[in-house]
């Protein structure tokens, strides 16, 4: 005999949904047999299974509904990594949020200035992640400690074991230097692509089941694209990615235009005074030479 689940969405629907304990559906519904009527193994909809549609207690008017989002918290320590993406799932919120953007015929209707400024500040927060990195990486170690000036080398550059390669013979120029500490932003620009590329996988590429009809969309958090973000989050990665990669790559090549010498200081003429320029900062070996004469 077949089994029945009541698949209707007319009338009324209680809908219980556990908290951090992650109770399983059987539980919340009090129920030992539950099927899964949407959603997926990591957070997903159940409603009863019962022997048979007459006498049971879900119908036409009303059915009981247990949400199960427990799976969505638990896994490897790897999903802490999502900590990375709340800035953009913020700005992501905030889009839709513009009190500016309207809802014209069941489609957000946005502001195109208003758009262009919301997609630029998302941009810059990448900006802003990379930069981050490439301060200590490129610009602390690379640039200012490994620094060539013969005696006059930073002190930095032998503090600790872990910058002994600054030392290497093959290794010896501010130029390498660079490039070597420019894997630092590159390796966590990747981690970023993979993290989002996980959540995308799992969350955004996954099929919405679509309704009969057009949708009663009322206010713009209410309009699908939120919620369905299959293709623009992978566009908006790629961008950010790109982004990402050509802040390193202007940092790593704009020091070595031709012309530009790392390595030597200007020398002070007699009877003038020089002070660093500002890209010169304290640990560099040319602060140490420049002085009053």
């Amino acid at each position: 005999m077949d089994r029945y689940v009541s698949q209707d969405i007319s009338g009324w629907t209680e809908l219980r949904v556990h908290g951090v304990s992650g109770t399983p559906p059987e539980a919340e519904l009090c129920h030992p047999a539950v099927a899964l009527v949407a959603g997926d193994r990591l957070a997903g909809f159940y409603r009863r299974i019962w022997e048979r549609a007459r006498g049971a207690p879900d119908g036409p008017g009303f059915r009981r509904e247990g949400y199960s989002w427990g799976k969505l918290t638990s896994g490897d320590n790897s999903r802490a990594l999502w900590l990375l993406l709340l800035p953009f799932m913020f700005l992501n919120l905030a889009y839709y949020m513009d009190p500016e953007h309207r809802v014209v015929g069941n489609r957000t209707r946005v502001v195109p200035e208003r758009n262009a400024v919301q997609r630029l500040l998302a941009l810059s927060l990448t900006g802003t992640y990379v930069l981050a990195a490439t301060s200590v990486s490129m610009d602390l170690v690379g640039w200012q400690c490994g620094a060539h000036a013969g005696p006059s080398r930073p002190a930095c550059s032998s503090g600790g074991f872990w910058l002994n390669w600054l030392h290497y013979s093959w290794l010896d120029s501010t130029g390498r230097h660079l490039a070597v500490t420019s894997l630092v932003p590159l390796a966590l620009v990747a981690l970023l692509w993979w993290t989002a590329r996980r959540t995308w996988a799992t969350m955004e590429a996954q099929q919405v089941p679509q309704i009969k009809g057009t949708p009663d969309v009322r206010l713009p958090l209410e309009d699908r694209r939120l919620w369905n973000g299959r293709g623009p989050v992978r566009e908006l990665r790629a961008l950010h990615v790109a982004g990402a990669l050509a802040v390193v790559g202007v940092l790593l090549l704009a020091p070595l235009l031709p012309g530009a010498d790392l390595t030597s200081c200007p020398t002070a003429t007699p009877g003038t005074r020089r002070r660093p320029s500002s890209a010169t900062s304290c640990s560099s070996p040319c602060s140490s030479s420049w002085h009053w004469s």
